[in-house]
């Protein structure tokens, strides 16, 4: 449209200037027609001294929060840019459906940031590649564009949620080993030192700490943490019929983090399991904290899995989580999750384990 409103207006001055015979006009229509060549040209001079990058490889999000990015516009030419665009292909590893996202901004001499927000509603890894940029010229009635190749991942992660689990026995019971001694006293049975404090009478002279007593001529021991009542082996059953697409992994990933989040909240010591594509033996990973679920979920985000079983079903000592998100205990289903009423079964679920 602005193209047009210059070229009727060059037009109309060509007119006036023919009609009136003004020498003044037609040097006027010569300057705009002259001043349209440049504009159009100009866009392509530009474009060849820009370059597009992302200021991080990785980032981390969590699932239903804003994530504020940004992109930057390198220009290494003298003439600033008044207006870029920048196109945004944006997909989860997991899935082939992607979305396009336009981010617009200027570009002066110099590094420049155009930043844009993401609200991811899925967890899995989360790709972001910027493929093309488009130049502008002063008046914004040309334009050129260039293709460009720059990528970041972002792991998307679930908000953090505790399932509700009940263990029905005692301290020392657990699940997937049997005929673990009870807890011994607080501090005595974990070789992670927790803090150091003074001595009271009936601490153990082996956990004296000899050093910081001999600075401060005080006695001082080495408490420890403890070890946790329960060891809980987690076997994931990833195999699929067909492709899912990246709400069904989301969900999965979900109500994995929920279900060790309540493990160590009944301060259980969470051991997870599978199984690679290709792998001979599966892999092993021990979970103490969200920290190390998180690390967890990172490495799931891109393991193709096995899909041939690798477990005994028979075996009731450990969790198996399947894709269809039912949780068993050997053959015995504890619990059917569904995807479409997932947050609330997250909330209001109670799961007992024996």
């Amino acid at each position: 449209m602005k193209k047009f409103l210059f070229f009727a207006f060059a037009c109309f001055t060509f007119y006036w200037a023919s009609r009136y015979r003004s020498l003044a006009l037609l040097f006027l229509c010569l300057a705009e027609l002259l001043l349209l060549v440049l504009l159009s040209v100009l866009p392509r001079l530009l474009k060849r001294r820009l370059s597009v990058r992302f200021p991080a490889k990785e980032d981390v999000a969590v699932a239903g929060s804003a994530k504020p990015l940004r992109v930057t516009v390198r220009s290494d030419g003298r003439l600033p840019v008044s207006r870029v665009r920048v196109r945004l292909r944006i997909w989860y590893e997991r899935s082939d459906k992607g979305l396009e996202r336009k981010v617009y901004g200027g570009a002066s001499a110099g590094e420049n940031d155009l930043p844009f927000e993401l609200l991811p509603q899925y967890c899995g890894m989360l790709c972001v590649r910027a493929d093309r940029i488009r130049v502008y010229d002063y008046l914004s009635m040309f334009s050129s564009s260039k293709r460009v190749d720059a990528e970041m991942r972002i792991a998307v992660f679930p908000r953090e949620q505790a399932l509700k689990i009940n263990f029905s026995g005692v301290g020392q019971e657990r699940i997937g080993e049997q005929d673990r001694p009870t807890r011994a006293p607080r501090g005595e049975t974990s070789s992670e030192v927790r803090r150091i404090r003074e001595y009271v009478p009936g601490d153990r002279l082996r956990h004296i700490h000899w050093n910081q007593s001999a600075r401060t001529d005080r006695l001082w021991v080495k408490e420890f943490a403890p070890e946790p009542d329960r060891q809980v082996d987690v076997l994931l059953d990833l195999r699929r019929e067909k492709q899912a697409d990246a709400k069904a992994w989301s969900d999965f990933y979900r109500l994995l983090s929920a279900l060790i989040g309540g493990l160590l909240r009944e301060e259980a010591s969470v051991s997870v399991h599978w199984k690679p594509e290709g792998a001979s033996v599966p892999l092993q990973r021990q979970v103490s904290d969200p920290g190390a679920c998180r690390e967890l979920l990172l490495a799931l985000y891109g393991t193709a899995f096995s899909q041939e079983e690798w477990w005994d079903p028979s075996d009731g000592t450990a969790l198996r989580l399947t894709a269809e998100l039912a949780l068993y205990a050997g053959e015995r289903l504890l619990c059917g999750f569904h995807a479409d009423k997932l947050d609330q079964e997250l909330r209001e679920q109670t799961l007992l384990l024996a």
